[in-house]
């Protein structure tokens, strides 16, 4: 009996342990930034509409569609840095743990041979098995292939913030804005075969300053002027496009790209801007219920098969509309995508849960880091 009492007694203290933790976790939770994650996912699936869904390719250079397209095309090209940003941010402060790359792992799987199957069944596509199983390697997504290589470095930006002095991170994030951005910028060439942003290193890069920033909120004073530089840095860029293509000069995309310091800038402007935003407690509740699904919707529409089979020249016919109707279309469709797809990833969130996914994923954390531990002690 004593045994029965102990034990229930030890239950206890560890609910109430992780409830403690759980509010706690809340309160420090910005719901700001996890806005801006889903805005950031947003704006991919519209670019991707623009892109791949065919409507910039089919618009007429300078019609009134074409110039309101890629207006809105510029606007957004700060989408995926604001999401490595967004990572970095999130991870300076918080614990490693290999539970959750495991977790995402099982995510990456579940979809890739889900997905795959189902266009096996239909006939549309063949089943790759390499390229199935092995999503990562086979670059199968190309950010995720890019964020496994900087996973294992993000427990690692805290400790170096530890060590050194605000003056000197402030001086390792100037460092690898003019290195890797403004110089190249200028200089237009990929000295450092970034390839526009679609590499590792540049979310490495990426990471960093979003560590930079949760850790030492520059620029404290400043809250709403953010959107204001934003809005600046990619009217400079329209205003350079649209020159250059108006004189038939050469390069009019050179800053069309996500290492390019006007892109950078906006970038680190909105994460700066939506950070330090104060929000509805009826706002932070549905932005807490998808910000986590923002992930399984890049994961499902830029899979192959529903790139290249069913996003492949889409929304082409947009572009014989209005540049209004258009502009709506685009927006429409992106949070169609959205809402469908983020529909589905809850519904495999519930399915993990059923199939004690995410427990599995916990022990083999666990299992993963005891062997390091014991490998490195």
């Amino acid at each position: 009996m004593r045994l029965v009492v102990q034990s229930l007694q030890k239950i206890r203290q560890e609910v109430r342990s992780l409830k403690t933790e759980t509010l706690a976790a809340r309160a420090t939770r910005n719901y700001g930034v996890d806005t801006l994650r889903i805005l950031s996912m947003l704006m991919i699936v519209a670019v991707h509409i623009f892109t791949q869904g065919g409507v910039l390719s089919a618009a007429e250079p300078g019609s009134a569609g074409w110039y309101a397209g890629w207006t809105l095309r510029i606007f957004m090209i700060v989408d995926v840095n604001c999401f490595a940003l967004i990572t970095g941010y999130v991870s300076v402060d918080s614990r490693f743990r290999a539970s959750r790359v495991v977790s995402l792992w099982f995510q990456l799987i579940a979809y890739s041979v889900v997905i795959s199957g189902v266009f096996r069944l239909l006939g549309i596509s063949a089943f790759q098995p390499r390229a199935t199983l092995f999503p990562v390697m086979s670059g199968r997504w190309w950010y995720m292939t890019a964020y496994f290589g900087i996973v294992f470095l993000l427990p690692f930006i805290g400790p170096l913030f530890d060590r050194i002095s605000r003056k000197q991170a402030s001086m390792l994030v100037c460092a690898l804005v003019c290195v890797f951005s403004l110089l190249p910028t200028v200089y237009n060439a990929d000295s450092f075969k970034l390839h526009g942003g679609y590499a590792t290193a540049w979310l490495a890069i990426l990471a960093v300053i979003g560590g930079y920033i949760k850790r030492f909120e520059p620029f404290g004073k400043i809250r709403r002027g953010w959107i204001i530089i934003y809005a600046v840095c990619m009217a400079c860029v329209c205003a350079y496009k649209f020159i250059a293509t108006a004189l038939g000069l050469a390069y009019p995309d050179r800053f069309v790209n996500f290492t390019s310091v006007f892109v950078l800038i906006g970038s680190i402007s909105l994460l700066l801007f939506f950070s330090r935003i104060s929000m509805a407690p009826a706002v932070k509740k549905l932005t807490a219920f998808v910000a986590p699904m923002a992930f399984g919707v890049y994961l499902i529409h830029v899979h192959p098969c529903v790139w290249n089979y069913v996003l492949d020249g889409l929304f082409a016919p947009l572009a014989a509309r209005n540049a209004a109707v258009m502009v709506l279309g685009v927006i429409g469709g992106a949070l169609g995508i959205f809402v469908l797809c983020a529909a589905v990833d809850w519904v495999r969130g519930l399915l993990f849960k059923l199939l004690r996914i995410n427990r599995l994923a916990d022990i083999i954390g666990e299992k993963l880091t005891a062997l390091a531990e014991k490998v490195f002690k």
